[in-house]
């Protein structure tokens, strides 16, 4: 499996949300359990943003105090997991 889909899968199944990029990373290789770089990593997640298929990481929410960094998907990265997961038969 590619890494933009896999990451992608990830974002459907689990959520993180973490103080930094730097953190989430880890996170991800924590639940996947596989090291990616972080080149790699912020190539695949820019990727998948310019697709539609997960909302911007960086996040500032209300009241707060300090960006956060989510992995989330779109209603359209919705799609293109189960897309990937349906049966074909």
């Amino acid at each position: 499996m590619d890494l933009d889909s896999l990451i992608l899968r990830t974002a459907f199944r689990h959520r993180i949300k973490e103080s930094d990029s730097a953190a989430g990373q880890l996170r991800f290789q924590e639940i996947v359990e596989q090291k990616v770089g972080s080149e790699e990593f912020g190539s695949a997640i820019g990727r998948l943003l310019s697709a539609g298929l997960i909302y911007d990481p960086v996040r500032l929410p209300p009241g707060a105090l300090q960006c956060h960094w989510c992995l989330e998907p779109t209603p359209e990265g919705v799609d293109a997991v189960h897309a990937m997961t349906s049966d074909p038969c």
